[in-house]
């Protein structure tokens, strides 16, 4: 009965091993996984450009920006604010002729 008991508390240790090295390679997986995640955003470099745009007819800031906002910005609003910067616009009207500058990020260097 000994030798059962002693047989029966080393297979619920043998049991508890193998469970404990399986969330060890799970956590350390995990782990890897979210450095090497963070490191490619970190690598990932995107460089700020400028094109001009011709306003057509019931085009708005609002729709502009949201072609062309991008993560750089903490909202369309902060984009388009500087777009009315860079455009000299006092308001945020625009009419259909005029040409914007909008910036734009790209990963490519040009």
């Amino acid at each position: 009965m000994m030798v059962k008991d002693a047989e029966r508390k080393q297979e619920s240790r043998m049991v508890v091993a193998m469970i404990s090295l399986f969330l060890l390679a799970g956590l350390m997986l995990t782990i890897s996984l979210c450095i090497h995640s963070t490191v490619d955003a970190a690598e990932t470099k995107r460089y700020k450009y400028y094109t001009h745009i011709l306003v057509e007819k019931g085009d708005s800031l609002w729709d502009i920006a949201g072609e062309y906002v991008s993560d750089e910005y903490d909202s369309r609003d902060q984009y388009i604010e500087e777009m009315c910067k860079i455009n000299h616009l006092s308001g945020k009207t625009i009419y259909a002729g005029e040409m914007l500058v909008v910036p734009y990020y790209d990963e490519e260097y040009k």
